[in-house]
């Protein structure tokens, strides 16, 4: 299996949580209350966010790179 690598982006809403999400995996979100642990559940999120859509017959997309982000 080839491994590919999701661009993530974080977002931190002033009065709110951080945000990671990954723009090439629509609704493929975590949030926590500091960076750090919004990184650690992104991993996961992201794992599950895969498995899920390759166990419901879904094509998981390519990553796009950077620069085409």
């Amino acid at each position: 299996m080839t491994r590919r690598h999701f661009i993530a982006l974080a977002y931190d809403e002033t009065d709110g949580p951080v945000g990671v999400v990954f723009p090439d995996l629509p609704g493929c979100v975590a949030e926590a209350d500091t960076l750090d642990d919004a990184l650690t559940i992104a991993a996961d999120v992201l794992a599950f966010h895969i498995d899920a859509a390759r166990a419901d017959g879904e094509t998981v997309p390519a990553p796009r790179s950077y620069a085409q982000l």
